[in-house]
């Protein structure tokens, strides 16, 4: 009988882990993750202290400092590091650095890729509109619901979006 206690599980250990680990003794396991994957997003974009303040740097929006000195969006330059080759890492750090969204914004999307290989498209109006239409139609199909309690309900969602 085989003993699954001892199956390994879940992602491969970064080949850098163990070296981050001893490196940075005092913090745990998930920033040591987060650490390595800033730091591939750093080669991969070539980043070296001040260049962000180059002209012509395209990357410089990604990499902006803080009053404090810190990166203004580790979380960011973290989560694109977890999509793992420098090319893929440099493409998308380009387009993020072009369109320049909310990070959360960012980070959503480029998780979405990592875990579907799809890529998001910003939405629009015409395709929200569908979209609350069909939710509509299927929540009044299963339940019985008047077309005042559904103006309401649309309402107090209008009024959390203001």
């Amino acid at each position: 009988m085989e003993n699954f206690s001892k199956i390994k599980r879940g992602r491969k250990e970064h080949p850098a882990k163990k070296a981050f680990a001893n490196l940075y003794s005092d913090i745990g396991a998930r920033s040591v993750n987060n650490r390595i994957h800033f730091t591939a997003t750093l080669r991969a974009c070539e980043w070296k202290p001040g260049i962000e303040k180059e002209h012509g740097y395209k990357f410089a929006w990604l990499f902006e400092h803080s009053a404090g000195g810190n990166f203004k969006r580790m979380t960011l330059i973290a989560e694109l590091g977890r999509l793992g080759d420098d090319e893929t890492i440099r493409i998308f750090a380009a387009g993020l650095c072009e369109s320049k969204p909310p990070v959360k914004m960012a980070i959503a999307r480029l998780r979405n890729y990592r875990l579907t290989g799809e890529l998001t498209t910003p939405g629009d109006v015409f395709n929200l509109y569908m979209a609350l239409l069909r939710c509509l139609d299927d929540y009044s199909a299963a339940h019985e619901i008047s077309n005042d309690e559904i103006l309401e309900a649309l309402n107090r969602v209008s009024k959390e979006y203001q």
